[in-house]
């Protein structure tokens, strides 16, 4: 029994056997979460063998759409065939019924994911590791740009209002994880605050979360803002409508860092709640805090959990600097 299983127990889908593939994506759940990687935070109700195939499915697709095809994959994982097979297996497609087609898909399938099971670590488009808190997979990845592909596929999700998910809750990309210490995270946000705040004239909010840690929020969120107001001094805060959004998600000792654009827009990047009809605004809004943050409606984390959510812009040190 692996040390996981020892430290955890219970029935959790983390506390499967070592053995286990998480929803056929070619990674043992002994692997986590760590510094270096970028992907998508992916959250979910219980269900996580679930949440994971689709998010596979969906990033797969997206992947495809955006950056073209994965070659690994598709030179690696479809069956060899000369061309008498191929018109073989037509004269038998036409054949055979319905229930045969779809034997044969379910063969393929489990072909494809056995192949993709053999394929380097390093060279695996989407992997999914454990987060290190329930209801959170985290998806590491090597595509070009994980923000514009989550954007997208928001995006589409949004426009069609056709819902792609059942168990997926929440896809959240990541462009840096750092060790969860101040100065890690300031360390790491600069470069990517300066791809997006050295123009100026920027407004910003700064959403945190924080699971099995107790790093001080307000200090975190105050550094960070300062950094963003470093950049360019007509940068400013907005609770409301700001044109971006710095996601920071602390999951024990390590920090996700993220900025994206229409955060509120395309509703927290939410793929049940960017289908849904828009609701009435409200006109008093009791969460405000004094502090200039605004906490979000909570997730389900189980009580064993610590977890500090909010929407925090820095209003109040803004003033002071």
């Amino acid at each position: 029994m692996s040390w996981n299983q020892k430290k955890r127990g219970g029935g959790n889908f983390h506390n499967r056997s070592s053995g286990h593939k998480g929803g056929g994506c070619g990674a043992s759940w002994r692997a986590r979460l760590e510094v270096g990687q970028r992907g998508f935070l992916c959250t979910c109700n219980s269900f996580e063998k679930e949440c994971v195939k689709e998010a596979m499915n969906l990033l797969n697709e997206y992947a495809d759409k955006l950056f073209g095809p994965d070659d690994w994959r598709k030179n690696e994982s479809a069956p060899k065939t000369d061309s008498t097979s191929v018109d073989n297996a037509k004269e038998d497609e036409e054949e055979e019924g319905s229930e045969e087609d779809v034997s044969k898909s379910l063969q393929k399938e489990v072909q494809s994911l056995k192949q993709e099971s053999k394929r380097p670590i390093h060279l695996q488009r989407f992997r999914a590791v454990d987060s290190g808190a329930k209801n959170v997979i985290f998806i590491s990845s090597n595509v070009p740009d994980p923000v514009l592909l989550g954007h997208t596929l928001l995006t589409d999700l949004k426009t069609s209002k056709v819902g792609r998910s059942r168990f997926l809750q929440r896809l959240l990309p990541v462009e840096v994880t750092c060790k969860a210490y101040l100065e890690d995270m300031t360390r790491a946000a600069g470069p990517l605050f300066d791809k997006h705040f050295a123009k100026g004239n920027t407004s910003f909010s700064i959403v945190y979360k924080c699971r099995n840690n107790k790093l001080n929020r307000d200090a975190v969120i105050k550094e960070l803002a300062d950094l963003v107001c470093l950049k360019n001094a007509s940068n400013h805060a907005n609770l409301t409508q700001p044109q971006l959004v710095v996601l920071v998600e602390i999951i024990r000792n390590v920090c996700c860092i993220s900025v994206l654009s229409d955060y509120y827009e395309l509703a927290k990047y939410n793929l049940l709640e960017v289908i849904a009809p828009p609701k009435a605004e409200k006109k008093e809004s009791p969460t405000d805090g004094a502090d200039g943050s605004v906490n979000e409606e909570p997730e389900e984390v189980p009580a064993s959990e610590e977890a500090n959510d909010a929407d925090a812009s820095p209003a109040k040190q803004a003033k002071e600097m």
